[in-house]
Order: C-alpha cells, then structure tokens, then sequence
C-alpha cells in the first residue's frame, strides 16, 4: 500500500483547500489503515486486512450522510491503494527493499516535488483530536451489518492510531536514531528504521520506481470516479 504521506498529497492534490472539514478528510485518506496501529489484539489487523479486500461502497454511502469529507476521503484511500499497491510489491522483488522502506522513500520524494519540505520539517497536525460519537457508532454498526465485524472499539483505535502516529514521527530525527540503535542492539529483532530516512532521496526516484505514470493516469482516472459515486 502506498505510505500516509502518500495518501494525504493525493487528496490534497484533488481537492485543494475546498474541504469544510479537513482533518476528516484527512482521517478518510486513511482508509482502514488505522486498525494497523493497534497491535493490541490481532483481531485488529484482520479488521484491516478484511476493509482492504471486501467492497465497502455501502459502507462509504453509510458514512458520507455523517461525513462527506471522511467518506470522500475514505474512497481515495481505496482507490490509490489499488493503483499504487501492486506496483511496490513488484518494486520489493526487484530492489530487495521492505514495503515500509519502500513506502516511505516515496512518501519522502513526492512530499519533495509536490509540498517543497520534507518529512522531518513537515506539521503533521493532520487529524482531528476525537471522532464524533454518532460518526463512531454508526461506523460500528455498519462494520457489523456489512462484514460481520463485532467489537471494532472504533473510538479505543482511533486514540492508539494517533498516540502511535505520534509516536513514530514527532522529533523525527531523533526517533530515527533511536530506531537504529535499537535494530542493531537486538540484531533486528525490534526494526522501525524502516519508518525513518536522513536524506530526502531525489524525486528521479518517482520515475525510476514507475510511481510517476501511475500517478498521472490516478488524476486523470480518479475526477469521473468520484462524479459517478458522490
């Protein structure tokens, strides 16, 4: 799947600044990765790995009478994950490189070309501090009626989704040196230095990786999409 940055570059990309509600916005681009923070109970990454296969047009319709702006977002998640997903499995056969480090040298090298930072220097204030409770329940409910998923706790993971966002990416430079040191004081048993870069690498890498002609044809695609479903 294609990294958080990724994901919020791309809405932001379509839809720059006309959005009444942002930070729900940004909260859909999501998708269902949110339930992958949570290592809690590994019922969590199944609710993931489950919201990433089945349809979930009916779960969108349910969500966009509560939020438009999470729904909206929501089904860019699914979409990009789609265009883009196939392309890094191939790239992890061809560079040897894992998925997270692949990830997030993409990440790093559109936030480059398209917002002129970098992660390091990046506000990542992106999402808001709590869901809704009506947005919550009506998310569980739905989540139940459409897939059977019980108990999803939606409010539980959204606070450890953001608690472990936090976690990884605040003082950036300073948990990516802690995150080598521990790789290498547990021999790599303990390995987040793939969440982590020092150099921002050049944007040629877009081009390199493939990630350039998928993106174009994703803009080019993606305007009809979203006039045929909102």
């Amino acid at each position: 799947m294609p990294g958080y940055l990724t994901h919020i570059i791309f809405g932001h990309k379509i839809f720059p600044g006309n959005m009444k509600n942002v930070k729900m916005f940004n909260i859909g681009l999501m998708g269902p990765d949110i339930f992958y923070y949570d290592k809690s109970d590994p019922k969590y990454k199944i609710i993931a790995d489950t919201l990433h296969e089945v349809d979930t047009t009916n779960l969108i319709k349910k969500l966009e009478i509560e939020s438009r702006e999470y729904a909206l977002g929501y089904y860019l998640h699914n979409y990009l994950d789609k265009k883009i997903h196939p392309q890094i499995t191939i790239l992890e056969r061809i560079t040897g490189k894992s998925h997270t480090k692949l990830e997030t040298l993409i990440d790093a090298a559109l936030l480059k070309r398209e917002w002129h930072t970098t992660v390091a220097r990046l506000d990542k204030n992106f999402f808001p501090q709590r869901l809704p409770a009506r947005f919550v329940r009506i998310f569980e409910e739905e989540l139940y009626n459409n897939y059977g998923i019980e108990d999803a706790r939606i409010k539980e993971v959204y606070g450890t989704f953001l608690k472990n966002f936090s976690l990884l990416y605040d003082f950036y430079y300073v948990k990516a040196i802690l995150a080598y040191v521990l790789y290498f004081i547990t021999f790599g048993r303990i390995n987040y230095k793939d969440y982590y870069i020092f150099k921002t690498p050049s944007i040629n890498i877009l081009k390199d990786y493939g990630i350039d002609v998928l993106w174009k044809e994703a803009f080019n695609e993606v305007g009809p999409l979203v006039k045929e479903h909102f």
